[in-house]
């Protein structure tokens, strides 16, 4: 399974967010905002001798603010899994990207990756009573970081607006 690791040290300066885990292990992340999109990038730096396997890269998993969410619409990449817009609360897996919106759809809350050419990125949103965790996340299949090495992760997009398939739709353009 592997083990966890939880940051020792974090540093918010202006528009990036630098974590430092055990074992020299440094993951940056970078804000900005491009109209009324907010664009994450993902940096992994290895300053040890020697190199770390990575199982999964957790992305700035969190509680999201109360809001109107009352459906999610998720989506998989395998035959055995779904596709479609379901109710909450609960627990859903999606690949690549999530999508909240209303009971009438009217505003939505959606997530994705830029680029799925080098991994493996999904979302997973538990939901029980009031609280609601998301935790987007990168499968690197304990693919080694070298050591010094540095590994750029897919940005992250996350846009609001009216519906799912309306303004706020993610993408790199």
């Amino acid at each position: 399974e592997g083990s966890r690791l939880h940051p020792t040290h974090s540093a918010l300066r202006e528009n990036s967010l630098t974590l430092d885990f055990p074992g020299e292990l440094t993951v940056r992340h970078q804000f900005i905002l491009a109209g009324d999109r907010l664009r994450v990038t993902n940096t992994l730096l290895n300053r040890s001798p020697r190199p770390v396997p990575l199982r999964q890269v957790v992305i700035l998993a969190g509680t999201l603010e109360p809001g109107p969410w009352q459906r999610v619409f998720e989506q998989s990449e395998t035959m055995t899994g779904k596709t479609g817009i379901f109710r909450t609360p609960g627990t859903h897996l999606s690949d690549s990207c999530l999508g909240l919106t209303d009971a009438g759809g009217t505003s939505a809350l959606v997530a994705g990756f830029e680029k799925l050419d080098s991994a493996f990125y999904r979302f997973r949103l538990e939901e029980c009573r009031s609280d609601r965790r998301l935790t987007p996340s990168c499968r690197r299949e304990d693919i080694p970081l070298p050591a010094g090495g540095t590994l750029e992760l897919s940005p992250l997009w996350i846009g609001v607006g009216p519906s799912l398939s309306g303004d706020c739709i993610v993408t790199g353009k």
